[in-house]
């Protein structure tokens, strides 16, 4: 398997139930709010995390999330430290690639570009 790569710091996120994670998924696309430079995530307590964008997500929004699931079951915003960034959060350009490798390159050579 390969390493995840994480990103520093930390992102908002709706947190709830694994039966729940799909249907809210779908709404908080629906409303544009999911962040999707990051992915879901399985929390060690076995409730899910569903980024968010940080200042997305209303008060009366995440009320309304919340009457959609029985009482008792999780329904909270919280904060992930160190999410996962998505595989799309990930892809370099052809472009950004070239430019890291030469970078790569001049760094390792000894070469120092010219400024003329």
């Amino acid at each position: 398997m390969a390493a995840e790569e994480v990103c520093s710091g930390g992102t908002a996120a709706f947190v709830t139930e694994p039966e729940f994670a799909q249907l809210f998924r779908k709404l908080l696309q629906k409303e544009g709010i999911l962040d999707r430079h990051y992915r879901v995530q399985k929390l060690p307590d076995g409730t899910v995390a569903l980024p968010v964008l940080g200042q997305g997500l209303k008060e009366q929004q995440l009320q309304e999330l919340k009457e959609r699931i029985p009482p008792g079951k999780t329904c909270v915003l919280s904060w992930i430290q160190n999410p996962i960034l998505s595989k799309a959060a990930k892809v370099q350009s052809p472009v950004q690639k070239l430019h890291d490798e030469l970078q790569r390159f001049i760094s390792t050579s000894g070469l120092h570009p010219s400024n003329s």
